[in-house]
């Protein structure tokens, strides 16, 4: 009998313990360890198909399909091929897929395909990321399914061989192995539901080891990454990068970690080395720039870095360059409370707004403050406030997004100088973000990302969603409160899916510099440097609103840490997994 997907009658229905003893004895197999099966599968004899995948950490994994009557037959087939293969890696990850329904092929579809059987070609989800197999569009790249059958079987496709467009699109059921460690796999990762605060800090701390490995010597961060071609894409970003050291000096803070305030004082050497003496409204000032132009989301961002770098305690030897980014800031303001946001280093103003700008400079003007107080910098926050959510009362939900950096602004500045509307305000852009999450559980993929479902996008969102929550949580929304909190959870859930966990960075061509990124969409698998940054701020601030009677994190105010948690210390991946990245010659 020659066993396809056409073939498959009905799912296999596993117990939850069937299936992990399943796995782990595969484990143990490759491993030539004894052990046994779960005896209650031996009944099984309708045909099956499975995936065995398995890698040594540092190369992408190997995929075996088989293919019996009953499981265990398919699973024998599967361990068998994997064996037969030629350099057959070490099994230190291990994945067991078991296909459990077909139907014909669905274009863009986020499931296995599979082509005639006469290929005997068939492609997890995982992979089909992984190898960029499908383009923005969802079309098939034929030379890329040509590598994948390369690295599959280690041969190219003989003439005539290549197979027609694929004839079936299949579910499966799916568990990860490490040593004797199991777990289930559902949509390409480990299943996530009201994640722990354990589980937050140690998301962040895997963004966190992917960020230290993308520093380069030089101080630059390896800034787009794309894991499928194991390649850096062209062009930087100096206000990300300034992101991206901010959260290093977060983490330190977080954590207590030294690592990551050295990474820290690095990127933030580079950082500096752009910086320019210009002109503001008539007087001297300075930019953080390499195109010659003044950014006020550069200023705000080498601002915030900089302050939170000293509460790292890095020490206080960057106060003189701390004032000079204050005053351009401070001269940045229009007299109405609005930012210029951009303008050439001779004082011409650029026709270039950004809705975040305003927000970063007034959250660092806060953080400044409350670390050395000065007397122009509330009233500037103050104006800039004002401005923003005058201007903002009357716009319709849609037009409230991306405001995040405004949310962190408010949640501080309202503690210092409550007024109704800045409440008010706060509460109208949560919910107009939480208005654009998607909750369709017929959609798992997508079920808690929001708009486009970039994962950025959600992370962000859940920033601005942690600051709402604080305000409403500590000035009597009540309602408000379980409203954003529910957002959050949820948006938090799929931010940690989309994380490059080993189970799904197996299959990339190199998987320990995937670790711990995150999947943007499975039609885009770029990493960008702001990617982890804005995951990383999101799982520490839910984190800090789990453990609120701790005292857990940073002060919303001053940005400074209080009394960390005690417990055992999560587990962080070795810095030099799958070695740094490295930015293409200039």
């Amino acid at each position: 009998m020659h066993i396809w997907f056409d073939s498959l009658a009905e799912p296999l229905d596993l117990e939850p313990q069937e299936g992990l003893a399943l796995a782990r004895w595969v484990g143990r197999s490759l491993r030539a360890e004894p052990g046994l099966p779960p005896a209650s599968l031996l009944a099984d004899r309708s045909p099956r198909l499975v995936f065995l995948s398995v890698s040594n950490g540092s190369q992408p994994a190997r995929v075996a399909l088989g293919r019996g009557l009953g499981i265990l037959a398919a699973v024998d087939d599967a361990l068998l091929r994997i064996l037969e293969q030629p350099a057959s890696p070490t099994p230190r990850w291990v994945r067991l897929d078991i296909a459990q329904t077909a139907c014909p092929y669905e274009a863009g579809c986020a499931q296995g395909i599979a082509f005639d059987a006469d290929s005997e070609l068939a492609l997890l989800p995982q992979e089909v990321t992984a190898g960029g197999l499908l383009d923005r569009e969802g079309r098939l790249q034929p030379e890329r399914i040509e590598e994948c059958w390369r690295r599959r079987t280690g041969e190219p496709w003989a003439p005539g061989h290549m197979p027609r467009a694929p004839e079936f699109s299949f579910a499966i059921e799916g568990f990860f192995v490490e040593g004797d460690r199991v777990v289930p796999v559902v949509e390409g990762s480990r299943p996530v539901s009201a994640a722990s605060p354990e589980d937050l800090l140690q998301a962040a701390l895997w963004a966190g080891q992917y960020t230290l490995r993308a520093l380069c010597e030089d101080g630059r961060f390896a800034y787009l990454y794309d894991p499928t071609r194991d390649r850096l894409e062209e062009g930087y970003n100096l206000v990300r990068h300034a992101g991206a050291a901010y959260v290093l000096c977060e983490l330190a803070q977080e954590t207590g970690h030294l690592r990551f305030r050295l990474a820290a004082e690095q990127a933030i050497g580079y950082l500096l080395q752009h910086m320019r003496p210009c002109r503001i409204a008539g007087r001297p000032g300075v930019a953080i720039t390499d195109d010659g132009v003044l950014n006020l989301g550069g200023l705000a961002l080498s601002l915030l870095a900089l302050v939170h770098f000293e509460r790292a305690g890095g020490g206080c030897g960057y106060r003189a360059i701390r004032e000079q980014l204050t005053d351009s800031i401070l001269l940045l303001q229009r007299a109405d409370g609005s930012f210029v946001g951009k303008s050439g280093l001779e004082g011409d103003q650029l026709d270039s707004d950004s809705a975040f700008y305003p927000g970063e400079a007034m959250l660092a003007l806060l953080r400044l403050h409350a670390l050395a107080p000065d007397d122009r910098l509330l009233p500037a926050v103050r104006r800039g406030v004002d401005y923003l959510v005058g201007r903002q009362r009357d716009l319709p939900p849609e037009e409230l997004l991306g405001n995040h950096w405004l949310l962190y602004c408010l949640d501080a500045f309202h503690r210092l100088q409550p007024r109704p509307e800045y409440l008010d305000h706060a509460m109208r852009l949560a919910w107009a973000m939480i208005g654009t999450q998607h909750r369709d559980p017929m959609h798992p993929g997508r079920f808690g990302g929001y708009g486009n479902c970039y994962t950025t996008t959600a992370a962000a969102r859940n920033e601005g969603l942690a600051a709402a929550y604080r305000l409403a949580r500590d000035y009597g929304r009540r309602d408000d409160a379980v409203g954003i909190l529910v957002a959050l959870r949820l948006g938090i859930d799929f931010q940690l899916r989309r994380q490059y966990r080993p189970e799904a960075a197996m299959y990339y061509p190199r998987p320990g510099r995937v670790l711990g990124g995150f999947l943007e969409t499975p039609r885009n698998p770029l990493i960008r440097i702001d990617g982890p940054q804005h995951n990383i701020s999101s799982f520490l601030a839910l984190r800090r609103i789990w453990l609120p009677e701790s005292g857990a994190g940073l002060d919303p105010v001053t940005g400074s840490p209080n009394l960390r948690v005690p417990g055992p210390a999560p587990r962080v991946p070795p810095a030099d997994v799958g070695g740094g990245l490295r930015p293409p010659a200039p």
